[in-house]
Formats: structure tokens, C-alpha cells, sequence
């Protein structure tokens, strides 16, 4: 496996931790460490691809792919990661409150001038108990919002919230 430490890893990935929003404290001084079967880094072009059983990890951050393609124009970061046939791309990371988010999707796309995730086809985020579903959703990082659904309105969005702990215990004693 290639270790790929530096260049356009790591600024996409301080990118990613410029918000106090997103993730856990700790992961904004840990090292970047990407696996991967093949890499290929083009300086002239500013994009760097990983494929084969990507795994890129930063603190408690973790992203696992079958590709990622990193790229750089200017102080613009973006990325595509892509599941690959039959697999989902994977995202996780613990939040500022401690909770674990997870997602996953047959892509995922990141855009730092916005400080947006997208996650498109099969797409599912899931913070603690509660999850949210549909076809598309995009995350922004400064607000801790999800705008789940398509556009043209074609699929349909499924959000589960978990009731607390102990509201079945509060009912029973309301009724006493």
C-alpha cells in the first residue's frame, strides 16, 4: 500500500477542518494518513487520484472508497469520492459534542469555497440514533444543516428521529 502524507492531502483536508463545527478538537492537530492501492499526483495539473481500497484518516475523521480524486485551483479545494461498483463511500466523524456522524453514498463530493459536503445516490447521514435518506443530500459545515432531496423533486426524503431515552419513563409517570 502507498502512504501519501502531504501536498494536496493535506490541504484539502485542513480545508475540511476549518470550522469549529465540524468534528472533534483533537482532529485539527492530527497527522493525515491516506492508504491506497495506487496513487498518481499531477503537479501540473493540481490533482492527486487514489484508487483501490482508499482509506484516508485524520484524527477521528475517516473516509473509505474505492477512488478519491483530489483537486486544486488556487485556494479552491474540491474532491470526488466515489464508492465504486456495488460499494457505498463511507464518512465518519465524531462531532464537537462527541456524537459519531456517519454517512455514506455512492459518491461524495466536497467543495471548500462553500463548505459543503454532498453525498448523492443511496445517500444516508446518521448522527446518534436519528438518520436522514434520500437520493441527495447536501451538508454545510458552517451552519450543521442538511437540505436532503433532489431538485426536479423526483425522490422522496425519509428522516427518522429517535424519541429520548426516558420519554417513555416521563409518560408513565405524567398518567400517575
Amino acid at each position: 500500500m502507498t502512504h501519501f502524507k502531504y501536498g494536496l492531502s493535506a490541504l484539502f483536508l485542513l480545508c475540511l477542518s476549518s470550522t469549529a463545527a465540524w468534528g472533534a478538537a483533537k482532529d485539527f492537530e492530527a497527522p493525515i494518513e491516506i492508504e491506497a492501492q495506487q496513487v498518481e499526483v499531477n503537479g501540473q495539473t493540481g490533482t492527486s487520484t487514489y484508487q483501490g481500497k482508499v482509506r484516508l484518516q485524520r484524527g477521528s475523521m475517516i473516509i473509505e472508497a474505492h477512488k478519491m480524486v483530489l483537486k486544486q485551483n488556487g485556494d479552491q479545494v474540491s474532491a470526488e469520492i466515489d464508492g465504486g461498483t456495488a460499494k457505498l463511500a463511507r464518512f465518519s466523524q465524531l462531532t464537537a459534542t462527541g456524537e459519531r456522524m456517519e454517512a455514506q453514498a455512492e459518491r461524495i463530493r466536497y467543495f471548500s469555497d462553500q463548505d459543503a459536503i454532498e453525498f448523492d445516490g443511496q445517500a444516508e447521514v446518521k448522527r446518534a440514533a436519528d438518520k436522514v435518506s434520500s437520493d441527495h443530500i447536501r451538508y454545510d459545515l458552517r451552519a450543521e444543516q442538511i437540505l436532503a432531496g433532489e431538485s426536479e423533486g423526483t425522490g422522496r426524503v425519509r428522516i427518522v428521529i429517535q424519541p429520548p431515552a426516558n420519554s417513555e419513563q416521563d409518560s408513565q409517570q405524567d398518567n400517575k
